[in-house]
């Protein structure tokens, strides 16, 4: 890990090399490349793709090479310091297929409160259906969709139900017993959940340190620099992901997929 400006790290993972300003979003870059929580390695060429909660970017990058110059990625990221760092690493990877929109997703245009990473701040929240008609982006063409936005899919998901009806899969973090709530309005589309185990990311950590014997080094002690061991640690023994009820991490597949 090296610093960057004195609010900002860097550390390469992968075929990316990332730009970010807090332990949280190291976990978050491990989720994405490390241990392919979203199934991002099934994203097809040419698609379209939205990511509601873009964080750093570090989705965004992974499905920008899946998809190809001919596919297109809507990362949307509220937080002005991370949406900072998005600009960064879209630009440092040479991402020209990711478009950053700088706005919260909500069900209506207003303003909201959004808390995370230790800082409160007010954002300007836009339904997703105007800022994809904004970008031209017909819906139809949308495959694929990830949404990890720390509680507030409770409002995005019902707003947007014919929007995800023309996905194959929708990619999701459930917060706070959200899950009763969007689960049967998915189900009547169509789709069924798909919760990850713990057998399913140990598989794709262990072929990432087979093939990034150096980097996964480094992840490591970058993790312990940045005072994130302890989430690290629990995060690998999947007390976050497979096990925990306050969040459920996996993917809304169609039936007949």
């Amino acid at each position: 890990m090296e610093m960057g400006r004195t609010d900002r790290y860097q550390v390469s993972i992968g075929r990316h090399r990332y730009s970010y300003n807090h332990a949280h979003d190291l976990l978050g870059m491990i989720e994405i490349e490390v241990l392919d929580c979203y199934k991002s390695r099934k994203l097809p060429v040419g698609c379209t793709v939205v990511d509601i909660g873009a964080g750093v970017g570090d989705f965004a990058l992974v499905a920008s090479g899946l998809v190809g110059p001919s596919g297109k990625v809507v990362a949307i990221e509220p937080d002005e310091e991370d949406y900072e760092c998005l600009l960064s690493n879209i630009e440092s990877n040479h991402c020209r297929n990711i478009i950053p929109i700088h706005t919260a997703v909500s069900d209506r245009d207003e303003e909201v409160l959004l808390s995370f990473k230790g800082r409160s701040r007010r954002c300007r929240a836009r339904r997703l259906r105007d800022v994809l008609a904004e970008l031209a982006i017909d819906s139809r063409s949308i495959r694929f969709v990830k949404i990890d936005i720390e509680g507030w899919e409770r409002t995005v998901v019902p707003d947007n139900l014919g929007i995800l009806s023309q996905c194959d899969r929708v990619a999701i973090e459930l917060h706070d017993g959200t899950d009763v709530v969007i689960h049967p309005l998915m189900e009547q589309l169509g789709f069924f959940f798909r919760r990850i185990s713990r057998q399913e990311y140990m598989r794709s950590t262990v072929l990432f340190v087979l093939n990034h014997p150096v980097q996964s080094l480094r992840i490591y002690r970058a993790a312990r620099r940045a005072e994130a061991f302890h989430g690290l640690g629990r995060f690998l023994h999947g007390l976050d992901i497979a096990s925990s009820g306050n969040l459920i991490v996996g993917e809304y597949v169609r039936r007949e997929l």
